[in-house]
């Protein structure tokens, strides 16, 4: 069986994205641009993880899909892209620290489901 490849992502790829903003600013963007329809398409799991995260989407999506996965004072720790048709995807996250985290997920500028994180090792 193929493994999906992942495709890191740097600011320069997505200039608009601004990793540190204030609580209340990111609140108003994703109130704003929240788009809730696919929460419950989107499945992460083991939930605490270790050092892979898998990520199951029940509904396929036509275009990639932004994942930004960010701590708890809202500092960008990962960006990912998961590609157009993919259902089911492992991401190494063993770089990331023991926290917790916000996996927020992004199709067409519009935040499509957003999931908790925790990370224990």
């Amino acid at each position: 069986m193929a493994q999906n490849v992942l495709r890191m992502v740097t600011n320069d790829t997505f200039p608009e994205f601004i990793p540190w903003i204030s609580e209340e600013e990111s609140k108003k963007l994703i109130q704003s641009t929240y788009s809730p329809e696919m929460d419950n398409d989107v499945i992460i799991y083991p939930n605490p993880a270790r050092n892979v995260l898998t990520i199951q989407l029940e509904q396929e999506s036509e275009a990639d899909l932004l994942l930004v996965i960010a701590d708890m004072q809202g500092r960008l720790a990962m960006k990912v892209i998961i590609p157009a048709y993919t259902n089911k995807m492992e991401l190494d996250i063993s770089a990331l620290p023991n926290s917790v985290y916000y996996c927020l997920f992004e199709a067409d500028n519009k935040f499509i489901a957003d999931k908790k994180l925790i990370i224990i090792r």
